[in-house]
């Protein structure tokens, strides 16, 4: 992620990014879950867990 951002800063601190700064391209991290399969493996955790 930081060498999307173009960033050289090691610590998890606050950094400002001037306005218009240029975010490079990115690879998606996870993918996202079709609402029925969370709704299944809900159902297995049990009704503890539902929405």
């Amino acid at each position: 992620m930081k060498s999307c951002l173009n960033c050289d800063v090691k610590t998890w601190e606050y950094t400002n990014l001037e306005i218009g700064y240029k975010i490079e391209d990115f690879d998606i991290l996870f993918e996202r879950l079709d609402k029925e399969i969370i709704r299944e493996e809900l159902s297995k955790l049990g009704s503890n867990y539902s929405d």
